[in-house]
């Protein structure tokens, strides 16, 4: 398997975590919001959600793909190391 698909399978995997997370501690939320557990997991939800937003920018980025000196494939969100 090419380094790149391995890089696209983390990172959708990644998301769909993220996602069934998300989904789940809402679901927590809203039967615990009025205890004194509920800010807290409100700001568990909203940390996620964030990790969902991060990870789409990511997989939105152009990926570089450069060849070191031993012949590996490095493949870099950000473009190649300067």
């Amino acid at each position: 398997m090419e380094t790149m698909q391995y890089w696209e399978t983390y990172l959708n995997d990644r998301r769909a975590g993220a996602a069934a997370g998300t989904a789940l501690v809402w679901r927590i939320w809203r039967s615990n919001r009025r205890t004194k557990w509920g800010p807290i997991i409100e700001k568990v939800a909203e940390s996620i959600e964030q990790d969902l937003v991060v990870l789409d920018e990511i997989r939105a980025r152009p990926v570089h793909r450069e060849e070191t000196s031993r012949g590996r494939l490095l493949c870099s969100p950000n473009g190649p190391a300067d």
